[in-house]
């Protein structure tokens, strides 16, 4: 959703990112082998986008995905989970949600973010089955 409070040089620098690489290991990937994107390019002062800002947000992001073309997509948190409207701006359940409109059979999953599964260890579980869901495209 946006850059981390301890991000200076990349995103999810800090402790929400080092959750995050140890989850792409899990799954056999490394940050290197993924694009990492957000909806801010800055974090708000407030540490939540304003609702009024989330509309051209997700047009920039959309753009944005529509260049990168990606087969698969991870958004991390409720924010992001709102780019995509095909997710209902929710979490994923037992299906991935497959879209078109970045390129045939883009695959998207969502999933709680980093940050939050550090303060809530209990919603790590869900986290990891959403992982797994985006990983082996649906099928677990």
């Amino acid at each position: 959703d946006m850059p981390e409070a301890e991000d200076s040089d990349a995103l999810m620098s800090g402790p929400a990112g080092r959750l995050l690489d140890r989850m792409l290991l899990a799954v056999g990937l490394s940050r290197p082998m993924v694009h990492l994107a957000s909806l801010a390019v800055a974090r708000p002062i407030t540490g939540q986008i304003a609702s009024e800002q989330m509309p051209r947000l997700i047009q920039l992001v959309q753009h944005h995905l529509a260049l990168v073309r990606p087969r698969k997509l991870l958004l991390l948190g409720q924010a992001a989970s709102r780019a995509i409207p095909e997710t209902g701006g929710a979490f994923t359940g037992d299906l991935p949600v497959v879209v078109n409109q970045f390129g045939p059979d883009c695959t998207v999953v969502a999933t709680r973010h980093p940050r939050f599964l550090l303060e809530h260890p209990g919603a790590k579980r869900e986290a990891w089955r959403h992982l797994l869901l985006l990983h082996r495209g649906g099928t677990e």
